[in-house]
């Protein structure tokens, strides 16, 4: 009996020995996937904070967004769009006006004139200005 029970007892030992190892393997591999969890986790934690971060400024923007969309539109409500020959013609009979009132001595109504002429030049300049820009 004593021939029997050694290759028993050998094949026992194999399998403890065998179960051991995989006892180990399991430990490892539950220790990498505890670990890979963690990585995870902590990735998408970053993910998140970025996504508040940028859904935060997407409403900033979109409320700078409706500021200058309203402010354009309350622009467009006083502005007027007059082709470049009109603001020259204008110009030019504000001069006309001008030295006329300035021949027959009314001063006032030779500085209103000067003054017209005067604001339909810095709009011209400041359309040269913005077509070179």
């Amino acid at each position: 009996m004593s021939s029997c029970a050694k290759p028993a007892e050998l094949a026992s030992d194999a399998m403890v020995s065998q179960i051991e190892a995989l006892r180990a393997q399991l430990t490892e591999v539950t220790a990498a996937a505890a670990a890979e969890r963690a990585a995870f986790d902590a990735e998408r934690g970053k993910l998140l904070g970025l996504m508040q971060d940028a859904e935060s400024h997407i409403g900033k923007l979109s409320t700078e967004l409706e500021t200058l969309r309203a402010s354009v539109d309350s622009f467009n409500e006083t502005a007027v769009s007059v082709p470049i020959e009109v603001l020259r013609l204008a110009r030019t009979q504000f001069d006309y006006l001008s030295s006329g009132f300035a021949r027959s001595g009314d001063v006032i109504s030779q500085a209103m004139s000067e003054i017209g002429g005067f604001a339909i030049d810095q709009a011209l300049t400041t359309n040269k200005t913005a077509e070179k820009a």
